[in-house]
């Protein structure tokens, strides 16, 4: 029973799916999560004032859209969406990791299930709170 008990506190503290054990798409304001909408990606992206950067990116194919920054969060969130519009992947990184060579930011960008950003003006405590997969 105990161990019931602290694997419901965990879900609850990780916004976890019961019947899943996965985080949940269903997000909370300024929260991004795996399984989300690209309509809540958007809502974000225009609330928060991201900047996509992909489009200055030296790379194949077509970039637009996929690495965003988040420059008031010190944040880069590359996003990929599969063919329903939903986010299957996140990779973050901090926008000075993001700005050094190839091979830095490689080694310093994590896959993260969920990204939390956060705006809390009464303790000037702005940044983001990521959780791995």
């Amino acid at each position: 029973m105990a161990r019931y008990l602290l694997l419901l506190m965990l879900c609850a503290l990780v916004g976890c799916n019961s019947n899943s054990g996965t985080p949940s798409a269903a997000a909370t304001p300024n929260t991004l999560t795996l399984g989300a909408s690209k309509t809540t990606f958007d809502e974000l992206v225009a609330t928060l004032g991201a900047k996509d950067v992909g489009q200055e990116m030296a790379m194949d194919g077509p970039t637009t859209g996929i690495i965003w920054e988040f420059a008031d969060y010190d944040a880069v969130v590359c996003v990929a969406f599969d063919n329903s519009n939903t986010i299957t992947q996140l990779e973050f990184c901090t926008v000075s990791d993001f700005n050094k060579p190839k091979l830095h930011r490689s080694r310093s960008t994590v896959v993260i299930s969920q990204i939390t950003f956060n705006n809390d003006k009464s303790t000037s405590r702005v940044g983001v709170t990521v959780a791995g997969n």
